[in-house]
């Protein structure tokens, strides 16, 4: 188990090494694997946003973020070609944030950036 967090709707989400994301909305385990449209399996870290959208790394897939709905994957045609993104986080202007093995991105519209000691901030 890598991360576990309770959404703001009272759902446990876990994070696993080997197994995908798994969600237990207080009667049963749901697991997202490759099956429900992941790639790949191993997940690091949870996070949800102010919107309510659950975000987590897959290892060599990106970040995902979840609606409620569908899943939406942000990787390297996004911008974010690190393979091993580790960490996500809103800052308090709603700016989302992922920090892994090659560095550190920010989200700009559609599209991650990469943030160096030069910018952009």
């Amino acid at each position: 188990m890598n991360c576990i967090l309770e959404a703001g709707n009272g759902d446990l989400w876990f994070a696993t090494h080997h197994n995908g994301v798994c969600r237990y909305d207080g009667k049963s385990v749901i697991n997202v694997t490759e099956e429900s449209g992941l790639k790949g399996t191993e997940v690091w870290d949870l996070y949800q946003d102010r919107a309510g959208n659950i975000r987590f790394p897959v290892e060599h897939a990106g970040l995902y973020r979840y609606d409620g709905e569908s899943f939406t994957n942000f990787g390297v045609e996004q911008g974010l070609d690190s393979p091993a993104v580790q960490c996500t986080y809103q800052d308090r202007v709603g700016r989302v944030w992922a920090g892994g093995y090659l560095g550190l991105y920010r989200l700009e519209g559609r599209s991650f950036v990469v943030v160096s000691r030069d910018g952009p901030w």
